[in-house]
C-alpha cells in the first residue's frame, strides 16, 4: 500500500512546489507592470552597467545626468564607483513591498560592494527573500564571495529574457550595445529601458521572465544569481532543460558544471548562454508579459521558443 501512495504522495507535493514557483513568478511580472506604470510605460533594465573604454568616456557617465538618464536615484557621489554594476532586481523592490531594501541600496555601488553587499550580510544584496526561489530546487543560495568590499549575495531561480544572442561576458563589456546581438529583439537588455509599446509582438507572446537551476554549490558558480549582471538572465538559443551545456561566467575563470553530466569549461572572454532549466517533471515555468504564468514543456520546439523569446520579431507563440 505505501509503495502505491508514494508516487502519488510525490507527484501531490511537486505539484503544490509547481504552483509556489508560478506564484512567485507572478510576483515579478506583476511588480514589471507596476514599475511600468510609474515609469511612463517604461520597463526596468536588464541591467545597468557603466564600464567604458575610454578614461574620457567613463568621466562622462560618471555625472549625474547619466543618473537622471536612467530614472535611477542619484547619489550623493555618482563617480564613488567607476563601474557601478545593478541587476532588474533592485528596481523591483519598491513593487514588492520591499521598499526598506530599495531605500538601503546605493545605486551609486555595485551590487557586490558595501553598502549593498556586507561583511555582516545585512546588506540588501545579501537579503534572501522568499519569493527568489523556486522550492523544487535546492532552497535559499548564497553567493558566498568576500570578495571587493562586501560578502556576497542571495541567490535566485528567476531571471529576465535576454532573447535568441549569447551575451558577451560582463568582465570587460562594451561602452554600449554590441552590434549583431539578440537583444533587440528581446524585452530586456543592459542599460536600455525598453517601453511597452516596443514589445510588437504582444505582451501576452512574448516572455518576460523565466526560471533557471541555481548553481549545485555556492563557491564560484554564479548561475542562479539575478542579483548579478553575470547570470540575471537567460537566453533561448536552446530549449529548456537543454542537454546542452550552459556557458557562464564563473568567479576566478573556473570551469564548472551546469548539470551533474555535462562539464562547461569558462573562462574570461566566453559567451555567456544560459537556458532556462528546472527541477520540475517535464518542463520549466515562464511569466509572458500579459503577467500569466505558463509551464513550458521540454519537448518546445526550437522555434516556438524563440518566438515566444523575441519581443519584435512578428511572430505569435503558440504555447
Amino acid at each position: 500500500m505505501i509503495a502505491l501512495l508514494l508516487p502519488a504522495v510525490q507527484a501531490a507535493r511537486e505539484a503544490a512546489r509547481r504552483m509556489s514557483c508560478s506564484n512567485n513568478l507572478r510576483q515579478h511580472i506583476i511588480a514589471v507592470h507596476n514599475y511600468a506604470d510609474v515609469n511612463k510605460t517604461k520597463l526596468p533594465f536588464g541591467q545597468s552597467y557603466r564600464y567604458t573604454a575610454s578614461a574620457a568616456a567613463q568621466a562622462n557617465l560618471n555625472t549625474p545626468d547619466w543618473w537622471l538618464r536612467t530614472g535611477l536615484p542619484v547619489p550623493a557621489n555618482p563617480a564613488a564607483d567607476g563601474a557601478a554594476r545593478h541587476s532588474w532586481l533592485p528596481s523591483l523592490w519598491p513593487f514588492v513591498e520591499q521598499v526598506s531594501l530599495f531605500n538601503a541600496y546605493n545605486f551609486g555601488y555595485s551590487f557586490f560592494n558595501v553598502p549593498n553587499s556586507t561583511t555582516a550580510k545585512d546588506g540588501p544584496s545579501n537579503i534572501s527573500l522568499k519569493f527568489y526561489f523556486c522550492p523544487s530546487d535546492r532552497g535559499s543560495g548564497y553567493v558566498a564571495y568576500s570578495g571587493y568590499s562586501g560578502n556576497g549575495y542571495s541567490r535566485g531561480n528567476y531571471v529576465v529574457n535576454f532573447g535568441n544572442s549569447a551575451a558577451f561576458n560582463y568582465a570587460l563589456p562594451p561602452p554600449s550595445k554590441p552590434a549583431g546581438t539578440g537583444w533587440l529583439g528581446a524585452p530586456f537588455a543592459p542599460n536600455i529601458w525598453y517601453s511597452i509599446s516596443e514589445v510588437r509582438d504582444g505582451m501576452s507572446n512574448t516572455m518576460f521572465f523565466s526560471e533557471v537551476l541555481m548553481a549545485p554549490n555556492d563557491a564560484n558558480d554564479l548561475r542562479g544569481s539575478p542579483l548579478d549582471t553575470n547570470a540575471s538572465f537567460f537566453t533561448t538559443l536552446a530549449t529548456p532543460n537543454t542537454t546542452t551545456p550552459d556557458r557562464c561566467y564563473c568567479l576566478f575563470n573556473s570551469p564548472k558544471m551546469p548539470t551533474s553530466s555535462t562539464t562547461s569549461p569558462v573562462t574570461n572572454g566566453t559567451l555567456v548562454t544560459l537556458a532556462a532549466r528546472s527541477n520540475h517533471s517535464g518542463g520549466v515555468n515562464v511569466a509572458m508579459g500579459d503577467a500569466v504564468v505558463r509551464f513550458v514543456n521540454n519537448s518546445v520546439t526550437l522555434g516556438v521558443w524563440q518566438a515566444a523569446g523575441s519581443s519584435e520579431g512578428r511572430e505569435a507563440s503558440s504555447f
